[in-house]
């Protein structure tokens, strides 16, 4: 009886998880061997096996999948919107995983780079930052140098007198202080304090 119960229990949770963390393996080994279309068939096939699996477990394989399949998406195929679909699909269904901060991240620099929506990827940059992420001084910066491209000077001055009180130990509070004061420079009436601003080097 007992061991009717635990063949039972295996089949409503998932005795499929091994099959997925073998194809996650097989897709990491695919991906480091530069073989992304076999990788990603991989990351699919770990997500299938999990298909009818609720538990916490299946819910980080998808992530780790669906993290996979982005990341080869965008950085080897270089297929952006398809990057960005699978992107928002990991952020939406799971947006406290921990491959969510790094999707965002690359979310950014696509939406930047690529499709020349700053403003986009500010959005996602301060979600981001909402998670206190190691590289927090840096994602800071990149925001206040997108503004002063939108050529939103106040609100480049803004972000970067913030990088400098928040990050006061940063090796980044030389660029943030030259950003302000070339902000600055750029308004009517504060090129004064744009000169102070760059004295304090």
């Amino acid at each position: 009886m007992r061991f009717l119960v635990i063949v039972t229990s295996c089949f409503i949770f998932g005795c499929t998880r091994g099959g997925a963390d073998a194809h996650l393996e097989k897709a990491r080994h695919f991906a480091f061997g530069e073989q992304s279309d076999l990788a990603i068939a991989e990351y699919r096939l770990a997500l299938d096996a999990v298909q009818s699996n609720a538990s916490p477990e299946a819910d980080a394989i998808r992530s780790k999948a669906l993290r996979g399949i982005a990341d080869l998406v965008y950085l080897e195929l270089r297929d952006y919107r398809r990057a960005v679909d699978t992107y928002r699909e990991l952020i939406t269904k799971f947006p406290d995983a921990p491959e969510t901060m790094g999707a965002r991240i690359h979310l950014a620099t696509i939406f930047r780079r690529q499709f020349g929506d700053r403003r986009a990827a500010i959005a996602e940059l301060t979600s981001a930052l909402s998670r206190n992420p190691p590289t927090a001084d840096e994602l800071a910066y990149q925001i206040a140098s997108m503004y002063f491209e939108l050529q939103d000077y106040a609100q480049c001055a803004l972000e970067s007198e913030g990088v400098v009180r928040r990050f006061d130990k940063s090796e980044i509070i030389d660029d943030a202080l030259l950003l302000r004061a070339q902000a600055l420079a750029m308004i009517d009436g504060r090129k004064s304090e744009a000169e102070r601003s760059l004295k304090e080097f």
